[in-house]
């Protein structure tokens, strides 16, 4: 589907599915250097289970015009730009990594439009190793393969996914690989810089579910207890076995998590 925020198209995912505004809607946004493609293991799902189903790429991502946004606030901006252009509102916000900043600091700035929260690969901040920033300004594909080896639990890299034939490795370094040039050196940039999670999370009156990864590298459960002591009206799932990318590694887990935070809110 496509649609245009200030002058620029914006290509997102609908699950192939048309837009029925008697549901409510299902926003997705994704990490770093990724796009909308990472959702498909649940955002299909939900649109074939009672929701409007919109998994977004970010300006400069996949076939969103570019240039990327260089900061979590601006990113922030735009997505509440894009709920209300696209008449979702209220919507729940499903964000993963960068995009868990980009939906935290979108409720504390317009709480009118976000719904709930969904997080997963979440943080206070997010810090980014300066070889991984370095690798991103200078080399993709390494930074690529780092990201890749950082994200997935060691037990899920020798295969076993729910999808027969899946590799979850090749997956994962192809998406950051098919992003454009500079695009994830700006986000990881935005990550590196944002120091507005506590701020936000203080603000947020709307329910948040947090889904953690148990052996996340990048973004450990620990990370996210400054969050969890900030947030009124907060649950936490951790999947077991799942790493930063768990919306991949264990899809049934999380989608499981997802469709039950929207139950309840």
């Amino acid at each position: 589907m496509e649609t245009t925020i200030a002058g620029r198209k914006v290509r997102f995912g609908n699950s192939a599915m048309d837009i029925d505004r008697d549901v409510p809607a299902v926003v997705f946004l994704h990490g770093a250097g990724m796009d909308h493609t990472v959702w498909q293991l649940q955002s299909r799902y939900v649109a074939h289970h009672g929701y409007r189903s919109i998994a977004v790429n970010l300006p400069g991502h996949d076939k969103s015009e570019g240039p990327p946004l260089a900061s979590i606030e601006d990113m922030a901006a735009w997505v509440g730009e894009l709920i209300t252009t696209l008449d979702v509102a209220p919507a729940h916000v499903v964000g993963h990594s960068m995009g868990s900043l980009v939906a935290l600091e979108l409720a504390a700035s317009s709480p009118d439009v976000v719904r709930s929260l969904i997080l997963l690969g979440t943080a206070a901040a997010m810090p980014v190793n300066q070889a991984l920033l370095d690798a991103a300004a200078n080399d993709q594909h390494m930074a690529g393969e780092m990201m890749t080896s950082w994200s997935h639990h060691t037990s899920v890299q020798v295969g076993g996914h729910d999808v027969p034939g899946y590799w979850q490795l090749a997956s994962s370094s192809h998406l950051i690989d098919r992003c454009p040039a500079g695009t994830l050196a700006v986000d990881l940039t935005a990550c590196n810089a944002y120091q507005g999670g506590i701020e936000a999370a203080s603000q947020i009156d709307a329910p948040v579910t947090l889904i953690l990864g148990q052996n996340d590298k990048m973004t450990s459960p620990r990370a996210a207890e400054p969050l969890i002591d900030e947030l009124g009206d907060v649950s936490v799932v951790t999947i077991p076995d799942a790493g930063h990318m768990a919306m991949i590694e264990d899809s049934k887990a999380v989608r499981q998590a997802i469709m039950a935070a929207l139950a309840s809110n």
